[in-house]
C-alpha cells in the first residue's frame, strides 16, 4: 500500500515540475488523504526510497470488459458500487423514477410468471412512500423499495426480492473492448469462435447443437475445451444421452472468464491446445483411478486424442498398481459410460473397453 502510495504521489511531483496547473487523479477514494500530502517534505524525501528500481522489459497490456455484477459488493471487490442497476435507473430515469424503478420489478415478476398486479404496484408505491415519511426522508430508496417490494410484491418471500436484486438492482450488463485492443493469443482464439458462432450474453441463453453438424459439433468441442479449462460457459441440460446426435447447452457469460482466460493462456495459444495441456498436467496431478476416469469422461467429448492418450496412460498405470478393489470398481461407471458413445463425434472405444475388461 506504501509502494503504491509512494508512486502515486510521485506521478503527480513529476506532472508539476512539468508545469501542469490542473492536475486530476482517477483514484479510490481511499487514497486521496494520502496523495493530498504529496508537498509534504517528509514523503518527498521517502518516497523514491520505497519504490524499487525498475528494470527494461517489454510488456504487453490489455483491457478486461468489466460487469455490473463485478461492480457490485457481490463480487467481493469492496470498493465497489452495491447497486449499479439501481444508479443507472435514477441517472436515466430522473423524474418518478421510484414508481418506475417498482413497475419495472412487476414486470420482471410477471415475465418469470410470478404474480405482480397493478393494484400491488400501487400499494408497493404508498408502503414506501409512508416508510421514507416515518423515517424522515424525502424520496424513497434502496431500503425502502426493498422493504416494500418484498412486503407487497413479494408477499413477504425472499426468492422473487432476490431476482430483483440479481437483474434489476445489479444488472447484467457487460462492457465491450475495441476490437484493436492487445490481445493474449488464447483470447484472440476464443474472440473468432464469439464472432457469429457462439453469441455472448449475460443472460441466460439455450442453444440447441446438432452434432452431425460441422459448425455445431465445433461449438460443442469449444464448449467442453473451455469446461475443462474451468470457464463454464456453457452447462449441457436436458438430455444426457452419449448416443444422441442433439445436445441442449444453457450458456451464461461472465467477465470473469476473460481474467480465467488470460490465466490459461500459459498452456497453449489456442484453445485446442490449451485445454489438451492443461488436462494432461490435471491428469499427472491425479491419484485417484476414479477421478482419472471422471476427467477421461469430461475429455473425451472435447476430442482431445492427445490428452486422451495421456490419461489412459496414467490409468493403465495406476489401474497395474492398484490394491484398492473399490478403486478400480469406482472406475468403471464413467468408462462404461464413454464406451456407450455413439459414432457420432468419431470417438474410439477399442482402448476403453480393453481398460474396462482389465479392470
Amino acid at each position: 500500500e506504501e509502494m503504491r502510495e509512494a508512486y502515486m504521489r510521485e506521478s503527480i511531483r513529476a506532472a508539476v515540475k512539468k508545469g501542469y496547473q490542473r492536475i486530476a487523479v482517477i483514484c479510490g477514494a481511499w487514497h486521496v488523504p494520502a496523495l493530498q500530502q504529496y508537498q509534504d517534505a517528509t514523503l518527498t524525501k521517502n518516497d523514491p526510497k520505497l519504490l524499487p528500481i525498475p528494470s527494461k522489459r517489454k510488456l504487453l497490456t490489455t483491457w478486461v470488459p468489466w460487469s455490473n455484477s463485478r461492480l457490485s459488493f457481490l463480487s467481493g471487490y469492496t470498493a465497489g458500487v452495491p447497486s449499479p442497476g439501481w444508479y443507472e435507473h435514477l441517472w436515466e430515469s430522473p423524474n418518478e423514477a421510484f414508481i418506475r424503478w417498482v413497475i419495472r420489478a412487476a414486470q420482471l415478476l410477471r415475465s418469470e410468471n410470478l404474480d405482480a398486479s397493478s393494484a400491488s404496484v400501487i400499494e408497493t408505491v404508498r408502503l414506501s412512500q409512508m416508510l421514507a415519511v416515518l423515517r424522515g426522508i424525502s424520496f424513497p430508496g434502496m431500503e425502502e423499495a426493498n422493504q416494500a417490494i418484498q412486503t407487497v410484491l413479494c408477499r413477504g418471500e425472499t426468492a422473487g426480492l432476490n431476482l430483483i436484486r440479481r437483474r434489476l438492482e445489479i444488472g447484467e450488463k457487460f462492457g465491450q473492448v475495441p476490437s484493436e485492443a492487445p490481445m493474449v493469443p488464447l483470447q484472440k482464439d476464443l474472440e473468432n469462435w464469439q464472432k457469429g458462432k457462439l453469441k455472448v450474453s449475460a443472460e441466460d441463453t439455450v442453444l440447441e447443437i446438432d452434432l452431425r453438424d460441422d459448425l455445431d459439433r465445433g461449438r460443442s468441442q469449444v464448449l467442453q475445451r473451455l469446461n475443462l479449462l474451468g470457464i463454464p460457459w456453457g452447462t449441457t441440460v436436458g438430455q444426457k444421452s452419449r448416443g444422441t446426435f442433439k445436445e441442449t447447452w444453457k450458456l451464461h457469460w461472465d467477465v470473469a472468464y476473460v481474467v480465467t482466460l488470460i490465466q490459461r493462456s500459459i498452456w497453449g495459444s489456442t484453445i485446442e491446445t490449451a485445454a489438451s495441456n492443461f488436462v494432461a498436467y490435471r491428469a499427472d496431478a491425479t491419484e485417484e483411478l476414479s477421478a482419472l476416469a471422471l476427467l477421461l469422461n469430461q475429455t473425451l467429448p472435447a476430442q482431445l486424442p492427445k490428452a486422451v492418450e495421456i490419461i489412459l496412460e496414467q490409468i493403465h498405470a495406476k489401474s497395474a498398481l492398484a490394491s484398492d478393489v473399490r478403486s478400480l470398481m469406482d472406475c468403471l461407471p464413467p468408462l462404461t459410460e464413454i464406451a456407450r458413445y455413439g459414432d457420432v463425434r468419431g470417438t474410439k472405444s477399442d482402448e476403453i473397453l480393453s481398460l474396462i475388461r482389465a479392470c
